[in-house]
């Protein structure tokens, strides 16, 4: 497989060396071949398969664990605060504290579920200055936390139908980007070989007429002519030149389009080749049916898009429907004066939260 792959690079680039000779001979294979090597068309192509393959990368990523330090080191401050005294009552206070924070955290995303699990560990310190200074610290060593915006909508498990569709529908459109290539090639490619067999037609005629009038001429000098077999033998060598420059223009225009879709340098002369043999071939319906619905992107995208509409309408009824959301902890802390007093004698450290949103009056919203 990988010989086969280095063969055809290997091909590929000798066509491309052999071609880049001025004048050289060009034949329908090489044009293609040159058109999904070097065309914009292709790099378009490749571009967009390889940032869908990368996207899918990134999608798969989101499901592994994910291991993040953060923290403020330190955050000070320098002010007067409204707090509330041990007796109940609200008095100003200046304070000068600065805190720093440490936290380790270890998530993992739950699919089937659509929540995220969190094993952590966290230590604060903090310093008042001033007349009451003092260090204190706190710490969390472990705690397991589970966390869920809604029970009601999981937004990973359609995640996990759209996306492996959403590859697919590129590796097709990739394949299809190909066929579209050699079908624009072929079109280019014969567009400049009739321009140039109609061009070299057209010269032709005008030589012919070119002849035939210093032959009416002739005969007309010696009588067995009219005039106006003369004037008209002028007005069709006027036409004829007429078609030798309408046709090299259309030959300039086909040359430049071949040759801009092929992303060859803008002066590069080429002679084209006529193709020696045609196949003619018959395809049954049916087939043509079947190639189409296991080929083609058209199939993938329709689930696709039918998918992403059915993950915006249950987003839509969970956003304006009745939904609870979930807060789940579990873990061990301390607090003290020292650093060693707070991984000493731990606390259970735990909690639960469960909140809901139930919409009253939206007004027709």
């Amino acid at each position: 497989m990988c010989f086969n792959k280095i063969l055809s690079i290997s091909l590929s680039f000798f066509c491309y060396a052999a071609f880049s000779q001025v004048n050289s001979k060009l034949t329908l294979q090489n044009a293609i071949i040159l058109a999904k090597k070097n065309s914009i068309d292709y790099k378009i192509a490749v571009n967009i398969a390889q940032s869908s393959y990368w996207n899918y990368q990134a999608y798969k990523s989101s499901f592994l664990p994910k291991l993040y330090l953060s923290g403020t080191l330190p955050d000070y401050y320098r002010t007067i605060n409204e707090i509330t005294l041990p007796d109940g009552q609200n008095a100003f206070v200046s304070q000068n504290v600065a805190s720093s924070s440490v936290d380790l955290n270890l998530s993992q995303s739950i699919s089937y579920t659509g929540g995220s699990l969190i094993m952590g560990s966290s230590l604060r310190r903090i310093q008042n200055f001033g007349d009451f200074t003092k260090v204190a610290y706190t710490s969390v060593p472990f705690t397991l936390s589970y966390l869920q915006n809604n029970l009601f909508y999981n937004d990973y498990k359609w995640q996990k139908k759209i996306e492996p569709l959403r590859l697919q529908e590129a590796q097709r459109a990739y394949v299809e980007s190909l066929e579209e290539i050699s079908f624009n090639t072929i079109d280019k490619y014969f567009d400049l070989l009739k321009a140039d067999v109609q061009l070299k037609l057209d010269q032709q005629n005008h030589k012919n007429l070119d002849t035939l009038i210093k032959i009416t001429q002739a005969r007309f000098e010696i009588g067995t002519v009219s005039l106006n077999d003369v004037l008209q033998s002028k007005v069709s060598l006027l036409n004829a030149r007429k078609s030798v420059s309408n046709s090299t223009l259309v030959l300039q225009i086909a040359q430049q389009n071949l040759t801009r879709f092929l992303n060859l340098e803008k002066d590069h002369k080429f002679e084209l080749e006529l193709p020696d043999s045609i196949v003619f071939f018959n395809i049954a319906s049916d087939l043509a049916l079947k190639e189409a619905s296991e080929n083609r992107k058209f199939n993938i995208e329709f689930k696709r898009r039918r998918l992403e509409a059915e993950q915006e309408v249950e987003k839509v009824k969970a956003r304006v429907a009745p939904s609870l959301s979930l807060k789940a902890n579990l873990g061990l802390t301390q607090t003290g004066n020292t650093l060693d007093q707070t991984y000493d004698d731990l606390l259970r450290n735990q909690s639960i939260s469960i909140g809901f949103y139930i919409p009253l009056i939206d007004w027709g919203v």
